[in-house]
């Protein structure tokens, strides 16, 4: 008796299942076309994820979320995704529809203010940095966005301010030293700026980005011979640098 009922319900299982596949066939069924390369895309990701295979797993939750626009918790974790491997424009779309609650929201509300930095839209920028907590990475990008924004909009002083919480962070505090001399150099202030940025680049302490900064901006000046004493001791492993200073000398 249970054997039957068994076949009789497999058979109507199989028969249910003959009827829906048919109905697809005859009307082309897309929501379920739709649904079934969702889900194939949606497992294929996970399995990249798991692999820490981050491009791959991002492609495939990319075309999840244009089928499924409303799933936060696939939008973070795409999110997330695209900043570890810096695809920041594609990133930025789902930063600007992440909830507060979400556990990458201070991430994007920082994206944002960068972008909004890079638009010369120091305002906006200013009002989305006020949304970032500052804890951990964040403590120092928070201090060196929100002086940027400040200084766009000439308020040097609260721009040299904002990086003051930097001197409180013995590994931290070059930085702010290094922002603070470029955002002087940036309003005009050259001589506290070198005044600022010397003994950095004396010690060695100054990043390379940092130095070529500022010969650049010697050079721009006209102190070209000075832009080439400051980046001379730099000039190990950088060949470019060493045929400009052999054009000095001939």
């Amino acid at each position: 008796m249970h054997k039957a009922w068994w076949i009789g319900g497999a058979a109507l299982g199989l028969a249910l299942t003959a009827a829906s596949c048919q109905r697809d066939t005859l009307f082309g069924s897309a929501r379920h076309s739709a649904y079934d390369t969702g889900l194939r895309s949606y497992v294929a990701g996970q399995r990249a994820w798991l692999e820490r295979d981050t491009v791959t797993a991002a492609d495939y939750y990319l075309a999840v979320l244009a089928r499924d626009r409303d799933n936060d918790i696939l939008r973070q974790r795409t999110f997330q995704l695209l900043v570890s491997d810096g695809r920041f424009d594609e990133a930025m779309p789902l930063a600007r529809d992440l909830p507060s609650g979400s556990a990458a929201y201070g991430v994007a509300r920082m994206l944002l203010a960068l972008d909004a930095i890079k638009a010369h839209d120091y305002a906006a920028a200013l009002d989305r940095l006020d949304q970032v907590v500052g804890t951990g990475f964040d403590s120092l990008l928070r201090p060196i966005a929100r002086a940027w924004a400040l200084a766009g909009l000439a308020r040097t002083d609260e721009a040299l301010a904002a990086l003051e919480v930097l001197d409180n962070m013995p590994p931290l505090s070059v930085f702010g030293r290094e922002h603070g001399a470029l955002i002087q150099l940036y309003a005009g202030q050259w001589d506290d700026a070198e005044a600022r940025l010397r003994p950095l680049i004396d010690s060695r302490a100054a990043s390379v980005r940092t130095v070529h900064d500022y010969a650049a901006w010697l050079s721009r000046h006209g102190q070209m011979t000075e832009a080439l004493a400051v980046l001379e001791p730099w000039l190990e492993g950088n060949p470019r640098l060493a045929t400009l200073l052999a054009d000095r000398d001939r």
